[in-house]
């Protein structure tokens, strides 16, 4: 079986809008003009690199932006700004970018019914990405075509209460990815009770009974308050996995020691291996310090020859305890980690994603890997035919008052059909764009 990597493209309104409370670093970038072209460049490099360490890598294309159809839907026939910015803004928004929040996918040797289980993250907290979940359904189904493989849920009722974030909330460990995994599902508040946060203890629950994951095989477990109160809205933000390796802050949960213990009984129970875990204290790195780095929203990846590989964002390295952290990371012999590879995601990282937040991780065997859809799987060709594409379509600057102007929003359909063809994906956008 392959743990493969789906990143969202960044699509060409990557803008810095500061739409998401609680997100410190979109807050704190809110107004600055970008460039969608160094974005979506960026995003490509990092595709590769995993691709150059032989991991399987896919491409997700972005909705389309801005939303006009739903504009209109809401009363209004023209983007007139300045009046409605506040709107246009949320429309133009290109957070799909941030594929660890469209789904959540268990494997088919997880789940009873023996398909690979999706479910569209509804995203109901912020109306900027519950405007996506209609596209990722559709796009997923493109996807993941076979009926007799995959199975496609709807989207969780749209309400506090199911409020669904997707991936980012969701842990796997298990001896190889072939073999049958723990599930860990992370919730900020239970949505029968008062309490800061995205996710709810309802949604996991929910996610846990559609897809028929074997009991005593999954844990479900809250995010630590204060860790939420200081810029971890979701988990990937404070604790990353791979296999039977977690790394994590101690604040990441209520009672972390707890949820360790439990971790490690059940890890060994179920996937028959000692979970080894890496504990970094507020000492070593603080809150403040793992938000603003993005430490623990790198990725950890298994090479084909079976080592591990870390990537990370580039901030890792301008903060000396930070730094230091992960030089001894991988000197130190009770871990896998083998080696290190910081990467450039300055766009993305502006609007609060790193590394982990562009990818959806999806264990497949070689059979499902066959069967998606696979003019999305990146190659040398493709990965310069996207480059290319990106030069040719994106601006290298963005500000609100451009979202108005008729030109850009013709340049970012004209921009979209063609990579829809790229893909191989034709009419995908059709749909979306009345």
């Amino acid at each position: 079986m392959f743990e493969v990597n789906f990143d969202g493209l960044i699509g060409p309104t990557h803008l810095y809008g500061g739409l998401s409370p609680g997100n410190l670093a979109s807050l704190s970038r809110a107004g600055n003009p970008s460039n969608p072209q160094l974005a979506a460049l960026q995003s490509l490099n990092k595709m590769k690199v995993l691709m150059d360490l032989g991991i399987p890598q896919a491409v997700l294309p972005p909705p389309l932006r801005p939303n006009l159809p739903l504009l209109r839907s809401l009363g209004w026939k023209e983007p007139l700004l300045p009046h409605n910015v506040w709107l246009l803004t949320r429309l133009a928004s290109a957070a799909g970018m941030y594929a660890a929040n469209v789904a959540t996918v268990s494997p088919s040797i997880d789940s009873g019914e023996k398909h690979v289980q999706l479910s569209p993250a509804n995203l109901q907290t912020f109306f900027h990405r519950w405007q996506e979940a209609p596209f990722t359904t559709a796009l997923l189904k493109r996807i993941f075509s076979n009926p007799i493989l995959f199975t496609h849920h709807d989207s969780l009722p749209s309400t506090p209460l199911f409020a669904d974030e997707g991936s980012a909330n969701h842990l796997r460990f298990c001896k190889t990815h072939g073999s049958p995994g723990y599930q860990v599902f992370v919730y900020a508040r239970d949505g029968l009770q008062e309490g800061e946060g995205r996710a709810s203890k309802q949604a996991c629950d929910a996610l846990i009974q559609r897809h028929q994951l074997y009991p005593e095989s999954y844990l479900v477990v809250p995010q630590n308050p204060e860790a939420v109160q200081k810029g971890v809205f979701h988990n990937d933000v404070i604790a990353t996995c791979n296999q039977h390796f977690f790394l994590l802050h101690e604040k990441a949960f209520v009672n972390t020691p707890e949820v360790l213990k439990t971790l490690h009984e059940n890890v060994l129970r179920r996937c028959d291996v000692e979970l080894q875990t890496i504990v970094v204290q507020d000492t070593e790195v603080s809150l403040v310090e793992a938000v603003g780095t993005y430490l623990f929203n790198s990725q950890i990846v298994t090479r084909p020859n079976g080592e591990m590989a870390l990537i990370a964002p580039q901030e890792c390295q301008k903060s000396s305890s930070v730094r230091r952290f992960l030089n001894h990371l991988v000197e130190r012999t009770d871990t896998p980690i083998n080696s290190l590879h910081f990467v450039d995601l300055s766009q993305a990282m502006g609007n609060g994603g790193g590394p982990a937040c562009l990818r959806l991780k999806i264990v497949l065997t070689a059979q499902e890997l066959e069967a998606l859809h696979q003019p999305i799987l990146l190659t040398p060709s493709l990965y310069q035919s996207l480059v290319a594409w990106v030069k040719k379509h994106y601006r290298t600057s963005l500000s609100l008052r451009d979202l108005e102007n008729p030109v850009f929003i013709q340049e970012v359909n004209t921009a979209l059909h063609e990579l829809e063809s790229l893909l191989e994906l034709k009419g995908l956008y059709k749909e979306f764009s009345h």
